[in-house]
């Protein structure tokens, strides 16, 4: 997690010398190591050195190598993954199906990203919330927030993830109007706005001359600690 790769490494490459065989938690525990750290491509590397010595990979495997294969940019190695995914019977699981989701997104592939999310068997807001992202990422904002409604109607439970995600992105896109009424409906639906939540809001009340609700936004961010 620290990025330290050579000594993690050679430490994993020490184990089996001391009679210690690597199990699947030391295997994923150098995947997502290296992917928290910034070190996107020796996380792809190790996961492909996985493939090689025959360990059967999990849904925290594929969760973590296809976060980095995201920030990588490769769609190329992401479908290969997702193939791989699909064959080990991962298609149901809701953290690789969101890391897919994640991944398709960042590499520009939004009709993929919308294609994965659809086939999920069963939602949740976890999926929802990578979704959005995709699609804001992608300038989609009208289906970001065709997809915010929709759930939001059929009664999932959307958190202040998913709150601060769609403020985030109509205010990104010119929506300022729709940002604010967001914020509204946030705080009539009991969601707590964060830390995230209020820097996402300002941009929009600046641009929409909304000088009451900009206020409003900086004593809400006075009382909760947030400046």
């Amino acid at each position: 997690k620290k990025g330290d790769v050579s000594n993690a490494t050679m430490v994993f490459d020490e184990m089996g010398k001391l009679g210690i065989e690597p199990n699947l938690v030391s295997w994923n525990g150098m995947i997502a190591g290296f992917n928290q750290s910034g070190h996107f491509l020796e996380a792809v590397l190790m996961f492909q050195r996985m493939h090689s010595d025959g360990i059967e990979c999990d849904g925290v495997s594929v969760s973590s190598v296809l976060a980095a294969v995201g920030d990588l940019e490769d769609v190329i190695i992401g479908v290969q993954v997702h193939g791989y995914a699909i064959r080990l019977g991962l298609r149901s699981d809701k953290y690789v199906v969101s890391s897919l989701v994640d991944m398709y997104g960042k590499c520009g592939c939004a009709l993929e990203t919308l294609r994965v999310f659809e086939e999920m068997e069963k939602k949740d807001v976890g999926a929802c919330n990578a979704l959005i992202s995709s699609l804001s990422r992608n300038n989609m904002v009208d289906d970001a927030l065709k997809t915010f409604r929709k759930y939001k109607g059929q009664g999932m439970e959307l958190n202040v993830v998913s709150w601060t995600s769609m403020i985030a992105c109509c205010s990104q896109h010119g929506k300022h109007p729709v940002a604010l009424e967001l914020f509204r409906e946030m705080q009539i639906a009991g969601v707590k706005p964060n830390s995230v939540t209020i820097p996402s809001l300002l941009p929009a009340c600046a641009s929409f001359a909304a000088l009451a609700h900009g206020k409003a936004a900086h004593c809400f961010s006075l009382k909760r600690g947030f400046t």
